[in-house]
């Protein structure tokens, strides 16, 4: 039996609900308190004795992080966002349900619907929403509808605002209502009504006062009041502050082990009635109606250990394909654009996050890979015979092979750096307990070896004692740069350091905490000085190792330094492209922080290095979040966002660097060109002016910007973004034709007209259609709204007829006081293009009187079959 069939065999809702009567009868109220805490951090409880097993959960939404081996690691939920694809948003969702239950596992964290509101969020790369709620509620929909059908149970999260990581466990958002319903909330409505997922997870951070947990009117008022949601609310991990308020609001199941909701904090309040058993029955029953549901009474699905099927992978692969943004391609010597390359060309690639896995973030969503292409060697693999695909090592951070010199016992220069180890971290009033001469600095203490290029060492036979608290260390050693000018000093570490160079101390990180939300993946710190060619440097590195930070999920415990050149050699001229990896990783994006608008490490500085020495430079940008490029971005013949593109990301790249492909992500945000031009700025102008405990930490943030984020911001603003929402470029060309409106008996509208692939190569388009507001309203609008939109494939010449339905719920506003949605009567004009700033109006519609929509009954989408397997 399929997990299909296995899911369409469970009861129909009566009898669900009379079986769940029989049940709640056979329990005590102790019982019922027991059981709406999790276990083992991950799980829902079993109660054989009532027929309901253990349900095992994992993270998370970029593929399953637990079990023996970690599965397929699938690219960022922004690369799908790019694709705009609702049939590819399907398979993945099959995809990744299948992985779940094939790893044993009944329920998946995820996915995340969170909307894109600043290039700071730690967790953007997470959600694949980007910064237009309708993108969110059409893809999010069809990937939960095709994960649920693998027979599992996905948990959605986190309702709601979570935007920003920055003191996300007390941030209040101030938002409101309208905002809220049609923009923060809009894909979690369009999920609860197409998809019906059998889990969502609040939020940690405040909304108008009350915590994500405790947020009654989120919860019950509109989870399940207006939108009538049947399924459970499970609180984000150690996310109730108080378990009465939670208990009372609406969360169903405290994660991960019921500390707040429990015997000991409820037992009180029902005994003097302040909280009812009633709600906590109905907790009990929105658990077990799921396992019911999914038939996981009868039998759980028995996983085969299958976690990297060929589908799987073939998925990853295709949302990477299909999710890289090609942003600019200028002519190379006014000749053709400089890409795609010929594979014969001799190329260059800078970059450290070309040669390892592909980058992801940080945290619960983060998968360390078992099979894996790197951008460098997918470029090599679709080289053509004799064609050089060089790596650039004077321009890599890579402690593994940064060369450092040192003076041995005899005086003699070798290779190396001198560590001396403490068991203090006063380094003036204490003697070593060990010395050596170190290869490399590459230590990770979680498996206490320093592997290196030139070698490994190790910390085995208590030569000295690398517990955190317990260690501290300097390393002292010299550089003799080959290249004159700018060189970057980069160290990452579990605890607090200091880095001097000819005894100038360039790095003074000695109060380095880790962050007081989870363990942090290490900190970073990186600087640049001014060296010349050929003299000697003395380094020295003081380090003591700290608790807290997070050798998992993308993290490190241990320390790293490396060194390398910003001054592009004269060499690069010489090739016919140099190929620049840059952006974020885990190291400077995730879960607990949130991280700069600008490049890390001195990146926007070696890029104009590059470009001074050879304009042939393609950028390739990585992250979940736009990043600064203004700086840099007219000296670059090209520029492509990959986001976070999965474990065969790498060959997804090269597909399209060669040609064999035609880039077709769009861009599911705004990027501007400078972090202020941003809507949303003045109430987030930077996290680091913005997090911990002091008196300069963010407690409240009001959401001044409203309705006005993303594009629609700059739209009200007179604003021109570097590079608009829904933007993106192609090998090839294409028209758009006779698109007119036609009205539907049914009241309804359809956009009509043609499309076609007037270049030679193969190619997809991403039409989309937009509403603008109508004229004369009373109630402010923004200028122009998504509210449709398709992905179309072309051959060279190719016409397809297009068709995009528009019913009145795409016309509508929310109005808070009626708490319904309005159509108000007017003359709506409708927009399509291939960018919200790439658009013709092609007709209007009409409404001569105002009508309202029941918050109930009404859908985010105009034909909810779309979304469903």
């Amino acid at each position: 039996m399929n997990a299909s069939q296995h899911h369409a065999m469970s009861a129909d809702a009566a009898e669900i609900e009379t079986r769940i009567d029989t049940l709640l009868g056979q329990m005590t109220l102790a019982e019922k308190l027991d059981y709406i805490g999790g276990e083992l951090d991950w799980d829902v409880k079993p109660r054989e004795s009532l027929g309901l097993p253990r349900i095992r959960g994992t993270d998370a939404s970029l593929g399953v992080r637990f079990g023996s081996q970690p599965g397929v690691g699938y690219p960022a939920g922004q690369t799908l966002a790019s694709s705009w694809n609702l049939d590819l948003a399907k398979r993945y969702g099959r995809a990744l349900g299948f992985d779940t239950r094939e790893a044993g596992f009944q329920q998946i964290l995820g996915p995340g619907l969170n909307l894109y509101r600043m290039p700071y969020g730690g967790r953007a790369f997470e959600h694949m929403t980007g910064e237009e709620p309708m993108l969110g509620s059409v893809l999010a929909a069809a990937a939960i509808n095709g994960i649920q059908s693998r027979g599992v149970w996905c948990s959605v999260k986190h309702l709601t605002a979570n935007n920003q990581e920055t003191n996300r466990f007390y941030l209040d958002e101030i938002i409101d209502e309208r905002t809220l319903r049609e923009h923060y909330l809009l894909a979690f409505e369009s999920v609860v009504k197409n998809a019906h997922p059998a889990s969502i997870m609040a939020t940690l951070n405040r909304v108008n006062g009350d915590y994500g947990c405790e947020n009654a009117h989120i919860l019950s008022d509109i989870l399940k009041g207006d939108w009538q949601y049947q399924g459970l609310v499970e609180s984000d991990y150690n996310g109730i502050i108080d378990g009465l308020k939670a208990a009372q609001a609406g969360t169903d199941i405290d994660r991960p082990t019921g500390y707040r909701m429990n015997a000991e904090t409820l037992m009180p309040a029902l005994e003097d009635s302040t909280l009812e058993e009633s709600i906590i029955d109905d907790k009990v029953r929105r658990i077990m109606r799921q396992i019911l549901r999914f038939g996981f009474d009868e039998a759980l699905p028995e996983g085969s250990g299958e976690i990297h099927s060929a589908e799987s992978q073939r998925v990853a692969l295709e949302i990477a394909r299909q999710g890289i943004v090609l942003l600019r391609n200028e002519p190379a010597c006014h000749r053709r654009p400089l890409l795609p390359l010929n594979r014969q060309q001799r190329i260059a690639v800078v970059g450290e996050l070309s040669r390892n896995a592909p980058p992801t973030g940080f945290g619960s969503a983060n998968i360390d890979p078992v099979d894996y292409t790197s951008e460098l060697d997918g470029l090599r693999d679709l080289a053509g015979d004799g064609a050089r695909v060089d790596f650039i090592e004077s321009l890599a951070l890579n402690p593994r092979n940064s060369v450092w010199f040192t003076l041995d016992d005899a005086g003699e220069e070798v290779r190396g750096l001198h560590g001396a180890y403490y068991a203090t971290d006063d380094f003036d009033q204490a003697e070593p307990t060990f010395e050596r001469i170190e290869p490399a600095l590459n230590w990770d203490f979680s498996t206490n070896e320093n592997v290196t290029d030139f070698g490994t060492t190790n910390s085995w036979n208590n030569r000295f004692d690398t517990r955190a608290g317990a260690l501290s260390a300097r390393f002292t050693g010299f550089i003799r740069p080959e290249l004159e000018g700018d060189h970057v000093f980069k160290v990452r570490a579990d605890g607090p350091i200091r880095l001097w160079v000819d005894d100038e101390l360039i790095l003074d990180a000695a109060n380095e905490l880790p962050a007081p939300t989870i363990p942090d993946p290490a900190a970073r710190n990186a600087r640049a000085r001014a060296l010349q060619a050929g003299r000697a440097y003395r380094v020295v590195l003081e380090y003591t190792r700290r608790s807290g930070f997070s050798g998992t999920l993308g993290g490190l415990q241990g320390v790293q330094m490396s060194w390398a050149s910003l001054a592009a050699p004269a060499a690069l001229a010489d090739y016919d492209a140099v190929i620049v990896a840059a952006g974020n990783s885990a190291e400077y994006e995730g879960e607990a922080f949130d991280h700069d608008f600008e490049l890390p490490e001195f990146q926007a500085e070696l890029i104009e290095s590059i470009a001074s020495r050879n304009p042939h430079t393609v950028v390739v940008l990585h992250g979940g979040t736009g990043l600064a490029m203004d700086s840099w971005l007219t000296r670059v013949g090209a520029v492509l966002h990959a986001w976070y593109p999965g474990q065969h990301g790498g060959r997804a790249l090269a597909e399209i660097l060669y040609g064999d492909i035609s880039p077709s992500g769009r861009l599911p945000i705004s990027i501007e060109r400078t972090v202020e031009d941003n809507p949303a700025h003045g109430s987030y102008p930077a996290p680091s002016e913005a997090y911990g405990d002091d008196d300069n930490a963010i407690e409240r943030m009001v959401y001044s910007e409203g309705l006005d984020i993303g594009y629609r911001g700059y739209d009200r603003l007179q604003r021109t973004p570097l590079f608009p929402f829904g933007f993106g470029l192609s090998y090839s060309r294409f028209e758009l034709e006779d698109f007119t409106l036609l009205d539907e008996p049914d009241g309804r509208t359809r956009a009509v007209g043609r499309i076609t692939n007037v270049g030679d190569r193969a190619a997809a388009e991403v039409i989309q259609l937009y509403v603008g507001a109508p004229e004369h309203s009373e109630v402010e609008r923004p200028l122009r709204v998504l509210r449709a939109f398709t992905r179309v494939m072309l051959q060279p010449g190719e016409t397809r007829f297009l068709s995009l339905e528009l019913h009145d719920r795409a016309l509508a506003r929310f109005d808070p006081d009626r708490t319904q949605w309005i159509v108000d009567a007017g003359c709506y004009p409708i927009e399509i293009g291939t960018s919200c700033r790439h658009t013709h109006t092609i007709g209007f519609i009409e409404r001569d009187r105002e009508r309202a929509l029941d918050v109930h009954d009404s859908n985010p989408l105009a034909d909810p079959a779309t979304v469903r397997i």
